[in-house]
């Protein structure tokens, strides 16, 4: 027996390492809605009101991405991008054009925005190709590969892209140039079968890393400049989890969705927090310090947000499609306040009610763009 004893530890000591790197996420355990304000957060609230005239009359169904200068918005419903000025909520200018032609797209169903090369790229998932314009809505190129891609990530000067048919080719992501060309690509590790898929996997940045998150994990994974994936968040939702694992049900069985499953939003993080989306019976979301591992769950009078004590305005959320609302400013945090939803509310003075006065519930949606401390 005295001969196992040194193999077993060196097995535990190559094993421990790796395990106390993952970070556990108790979420399960903190869904009740505790008071919080924003201040604590957050050092200003900007709103800006999205023009409203007959050539940009905007759905509710938006993906908003503001930089610097601009901001984007992908009209789901009406197909079109349109380019706002970040500061007045000027238009424009749309993004690209649907049709049939040279340089037409047939349907998007994601957009990415490089502020660097000030380039758009709109991802038509029904064809298979991505579209880059410039900012000015000008076609530049178009490129298709082995994938279905909705989401995309900048590093250095190529691309991560998603693949939404990772199920069938058992490629989870690509790396391409700009030009499209792929460089590598990862394989989906995870042999299990799964009936549907109901979540595009997706990226986001995290003091300089990147990281990875698919509907079909529990884990958070670093991604390194191989594609390689490393653990590094276990988000514990305990027996609620949608994931199937031994002592749960099976999504190939035919469950998928119950009113007690925690599903996992898109989750954004600056500096020391990960504001992750969640939904249970509502739509909530959870805020997770990655240094004293302190989660909670903002809230008040049942509703999911942070308190605005900056600027008066309504609840904070995160949205919990949040990939629909987001920024190339590292600091910064987007949502969209549609004006027939809150109608009814009564605000106190300050920036946002001086906004709201002047528009009507027919006017385009509100921009809020909330810069963290």
């Amino acid at each position: 027996m005295k001969k196992h004893y040194p193999i077993f530890l060196i097995f535990i000591a190559n094993i421990l390492p790796i395990n106390a790197q993952v970070k556990n996420i108790p979420l399960y355990k903190n869904l009740a809605y505790k008071e919080n304000k924003i201040s604590e957060y957050a050092s200003a609230i900007k709103y800006v009101p999205l023009e409203t005239k007959r050539e940009c009359l905007l759905n509710e169904e938006l993906q908003i991405i503001a930089t610097s200068q601009y901001i984007f918005v992908h009209d789901f419903l009406a197909d079109k991008v349109y380019r706002f000025d970040v500061n007045s909520g000027k238009f424009l200018n749309t993004i690209g054009k649907k049709g049939q032609g040279p340089g037409e797209y047939k349907k998007m169903f994601g957009i990415y925005v490089d502020d660097t090369r000030k380039k758009c790229f709109l991802m038509d998932s029904y064809a298979g190709q991505t579209y880059v314009y410039d900012f000015d809505g000008k076609f530049d190129s178009v490129f298709s590969g082995p994938y279905v891609a909705n989401r995309m990530i900048k590093t250095n000067n190529n691309y991560l892209v998603n693949n939404m048919l990772y199920l069938q080719s058992k490629n989870e992501m690509f790396l391409i140039n700009d030009k499209g060309k792929v460089l590598r690509k990862a394989t989906l590790s995870d042999n299990k079968k799964y009936g549907m898929q109901l979540w595009a996997p997706y990226f986001f940045n995290h003091n300089e890393k990147i990281y990875y998150k698919n509907y079909i994990s529990d884990y958070i994974y670093a991604i390194d400049k191989s594609l390689n994936k490393s653990p590094a968040y276990f988000i514990d939702c305990g027996k609620k989890a949608v994931n199937p694992r031994e002592d749960q049900y099976r999504l190939d069985k035919g469950s998928v969705i119950e009113k007690s499953t925690i599903v996992i939003g898109e989750i954004k993080a600056y500096k020391d927090i990960l504001y992750i989306p969640y939904c249970t019976d509502k739509r909530s979301f959870a805020v997770y310090n990655v240094k004293t591992e302190r989660i909670f769950s903002p809230g008040k009078g049942g509703k999911s947000g942070f308190t605005d004590d900056i600027t008066n305005g309504p609840l904070i959320e995160v949205p919990y499609s949040s990939y629909l609302f987001d920024s190339c400013v590292p600091n910064q945090l987007v949502s969209a306040i549609y004006l027939s939803k809150i109608e009814d509310e009564k605000f106190k003075p300050g920036a946002f009610k001086k906004i709201m006065d002047k528009l009507d519930i027919d006017s385009n949606p509100i921009v809020r763009i909330i810069t963290l401390k």
